[in-house]
């Protein structure tokens, strides 16, 4: 049986702990985590200044199905993600 997947996609201003800390639980649980970086792939800047270089860009994995997709909330980040 293949793991589960999730994709947690990090926008400028999302909360780490809520990024970082959901990553980690779920890798323990044996599920593989992506992250995708809404902008691309280049560093993300969270909402208190820690910096995450997410796995992949976003666009390309638009079509790779997981069995989870994940959106770190925090402030600005909600709002970058609702565009």
């Amino acid at each position: 049986m293949s793991p589960k997947t999730a994709l947690l996609i990090l926008a400028d201003g999302a909360e780490e702990m809520e990024a970082v800390i959901t990553a980690d639980v779920l890798r323990r649980g044996g599920v593989e985590v992506t992250y995708a970086g809404l902008n691309g792939a280049g560093p993300v800047t969270c909402a208190r200044k820690t910096v995450i270089t997410p796995d992949r860009a976003l666009k390309d994995v638009q079509s790779t199905t997981f069995d989870a997709v994940i959106l770190p909330g925090g402030q600005p980040g909600s709002n970058t993600l609702a565009g």
